[in-house]
């Protein structure tokens, strides 16, 4: 899969200076945040007239681009408490309220945020989620995001297609 290649640029040398709680998790919310949130701004009027449809090839470029460009270091920063980071911004759940310290602007994270959207576009897929968009009007993170939200292990790659299977009930 394409992902693989990215997640690896991404995360070269990150498993031996990964300090971060809930990554994989909060990565997943702040990719289907801003799936949702781009989608509605650039189709919502259109898939709410009757009989219009979503072309897949501009859902696709669409897609991509939130990958490549929607992970700033201005919108996304990292909180720091008791030798552990916590990513922070839209979409993304405040593990430590009121506590730690933020900056935006250090590190990689912004890479590997971009890397993990590519991986869970691809892995749920990009038929799938328009899908989602066009009969629901949105895709529904919590669910897609079940899995990765189930520790606080900050992940270095894909879920295994078997182990996803077990997984379901």
């Amino acid at each position: 899969a394409r992902w693989l290649g990215f997640l690896a640029l991404a995360l070269r040398g990150a498993a031996q200076d990964d300090d971060f709680e809930w990554f994989r998790c909060d990565a997943c919310s702040a990719t289907f945040f801003k799936v949702n949130k781009t989608l509605s701004e650039r189709f919502g009027a259109r898939r709410q007239r009757s009989g219009a449809a979503v072309p897949s090839f501009e859902f696709l470029e669409v897609l991509e681009g939130i990958c490549e460009d929607a992970f700033t270091k201005d919108e996304y920063g990292v909180k720091q408490e008791k030798g552990k980071k916590y990513l922070f911004g839209p979409g993304v759940m405040d593990h430590i309220p009121g506590r730690g310290f933020g900056q935006m602007g250090m590190g990689d994270y912004d890479k590997r945020l971009t890397a993990y959207c590519k991986m869970f576009t691809e892995e749920v897929g990009e038929e799938s989620l328009l899908e989602g968009f066009v009969r629901e009007g949105g895709v529904n993170a919590s669910a897609l995001c079940r899995e990765a939200c189930a520790s606080p292990a900050s992940g270095t790659g894909a879920v295994s297609a078997d182990r996803r299977r077990r997984s379901r009930p």
